[in-house]
């Protein structure tokens, strides 16, 4: 059974107040619009990311399928970060396990994340460079670190099992252009 969408936007009754109550009907469509625009952003970020990088419509698919995983059943990966460094892991795991050629490093992610929004220092900033991080130690204080560090403790720890699932498509795509 697919979790996509959210429980939340698949039915009438996750509209419907619980217990005669008005308040969880107005929670119940805070979190639709808050998810619908979530998604939306996504989406838009990640076709102008993939374009821009030059990415084939189908790794383009992968990219959004990842994220929609994300969202699906490791919503606790969004928990304290922004939407924009998911996104720009997902683009790098979906591209390392493709092996794209060229490589797509994160450098050229960041630089095609920057171009999509000029003038926003603070926001690539905050994107780039200041992420929460777990704690190193068991009872230890949350830290701030890296979108590469993020990548190598939080994302791929979490998304790795998934994402290898495209590694085949990859190799396969690969030996068809040998082939033309």
């Amino acid at each position: 059974k697919s979790t996509w969408p959210p429980e939340i936007l698949r039915t009438e009754e996750a509209s419907a107040p619980r217990s005669g109550g008005r308040k969880s009907s107005a929670t119940s469509q805070a979190v639709t619009i808050f998810l619908r625009k979530l998604v939306c952003l996504g989406s838009r970020h990640i076709a102008y990311l993939c374009s821009n990088l030059g990415l084939s419509s189908s790794l383009t698919d992968q990219v959004w399928t990842v994220f929609k995983r994300c969202l699906e059943v490791k919503l606790e990966i969004f928990t304290g970060r922004r939407t924009d460094q998911i996104i720009l892991c997902c683009i790098y795991a979906t591209c390392k396990i493709a092996r794209c050629v060229p490589e797509v490093s994160f450098a050229r992610i960041i630089e095609q994340f920057k171009k999509m929004l000029p003038g926003r220092e603070a926001h690539h900033y905050r994107v780039i460079k200041d992420v929460s991080l777990p704690p190193t130690e068991k009872g230890g204080k949350a830290r701030r670190g890296n979108i590469i560090e993020f990548y190598n403790s939080v994302f791929i720890a979490s998304m790795k099992e998934y994402v290898q699932r495209f590694q085949g498509i990859g190799e396969q795509r690969r030996a068809e252009e040998e082939v033309r």
